[in-house]
């Protein structure tokens, strides 16, 4: 069942679902963007427009509950997810999280104990 305010009239009057986000599988990922994530929920088909953070991204649409979309580069933090379809604009409000790669420069590894101690 559809509430009202998911209802949109088209100009020739058909009734356009609002899009719904439910979930972000992979929802964080590097600054330097490149990661694959795939959204999930629904009437999101005729999607014509995703952004993560603001930034528009390449997406595939799998089917009408699902999306791949690829991220773009974008500053670390929680940032949210919009997908736009002809029945208007849902977003996940921190649905994904772009974080900083860890410095290793400095880091070294030692073994303690094993056949291979040091």
């Amino acid at each position: 069942m559809m509430l009202p305010s998911q209802i949109v009239l088209a100009p020739a009057g058909a009734e356009v679902p609002l899009p719904i986000l439910i979930s972000c599988v992979l929802g964080y990922g590097p600054v330097a963007g490149g990661s694959d994530v795939v959204l999930r929920g629904a009437y999101l088909s005729d999607a014509s427009s995703v952004t993560i953070g603001g930034v528009e991204c390449a997406f595939l649409v799998d089917s009408d509950t699902q999306i791949t979309v690829e991220t773009e580069a974008h500053a670390a933090g929680a940032v949210n997810i919009e997908v736009t379809t002809p029945g208007g604009t849902c977003s996940l409000l921190s649905g994904f999280i772009f974080q900083e790669a860890p410095d290793l420069s400095g880091a070294s590894l030692s073994v303690t104990s094993g056949p291979h101690s040091i």
